[in-house]
């Protein structure tokens, strides 16, 4: 949603999902990680720095699971637990569906080798 329209629900949804959730999973996993485990949390590439103005609570959120890698990183040190982001490219969901007309065609162009997974 463009940043004049965001509203109070479509923010909760979307950081319910992407940060909330996933701090709870991965703080109740920590019980189930070896020493040295590895947790990659799912990113997105393009969200954080072009500045989209169509996805600005969304890039917010991925930009919040930025910060958790970081700063679980710290706190994870003593049990040697790696944590990363995975930013992928264009995947094919069902939120394409609600993108204005053309932005499918300008994601394609951001995908290297015009290969999109979908």
């Amino acid at each position: 949603m463009p940043f004049g329209t965001v509203t109070a629900e479509s923010f909760a949804a979307t950081f319910n999902v992407n940060v909330r959730g996933t701090l709870f999973m991965v703080q109740k996993a920590l019980a189930f990680l070896r020493d040295h485990a590895s947790i990659i949390l799912n990113g997105a590439e393009g969200s954080g720095g072009r500045g989209f103005p169509t996805i600005t609570v969304y890039a917010a959120s991925k930009a919040a699971l930025r910060s958790f890698a970081r700063t679980w990183t710290s706190a994870l040190q003593d049990r040697k637990i790696r944590v990363n982001v995975l930013n992928s490219r264009g995947i094919a969901t069902a939120a394409q569906d609600l993108l204005p007309p053309g932005a499918r065609r300008f994601m394609l162009k951001m995908v290297p080798y015009g290969k999109p997974r979908w």
